[in-house]
């Protein structure tokens, strides 16, 4: 019932939430441009299905976004639908190349990194420690120090 009512929600409403939302691509090779100016660049071309965070940033029928590779700009709403949402109090971003664990502990085997600047979700704290789903949805600890607010 949560999802039906998000998705029957007007997006201009999300606008002024507390909430962030994981947005979903509905088309393929939808541009992502670098600004809504005249003569502006396009950063990148996304795939359909793939998924960019939308914090309510918008310029008329463009909404700032940010993939999961961590490029920052604007596609167009009619190219999004709403996968999910978080607080926007829980988005954080990398401040540093980031070890990834199976479970908190620094002597514990890793699961991979994330660079500076990628944008994760974190879901409980542990003393020094954050369980984080990437924003490709893989979940995984981090030591809180390499971790930034977001907004």
């Amino acid at each position: 019932l949560l999802a039906v009512s998000m998705l029957l929600a007007p997006l201009s409403a999300m606008a002024a939430s507390s909430k962030a939302y994981i947005m979903r691509v509905n088309v393929s090779g939808a541009r992502l441009h670098s600004s809504t100016d005249a003569g502006h660049t396009v950063v990148a071309k996304l795939s359909k299905g793939s998924k960019v965070l939308y914090w309510g940033s918008k310029n008329g029928a463009m909404y700032k976004v940010v993939t999961l590779s961590g490029k920052t700009g604007y596609v167009y709403k009619n190219y999004l639908s709403v996968y999910g949402a978080v607080k926007k109090s829980s988005v954080y971003v990398t401040r540093a190349k980031t070890k990834l664990y199976k479970r908190s502990g620094s002597s514990l085997k890793g699961n991979g990194t994330l660079s500076a600047g990628k944008y994760v979700v974190v879901y409980r704290t542990y003393g020094n420690w954050a369980y984080v789903k990437t924003m490709s949805g893989k979940g995984a600890y981090v030591n809180k120090n390499y971790l930034k607010k977001a907004f």
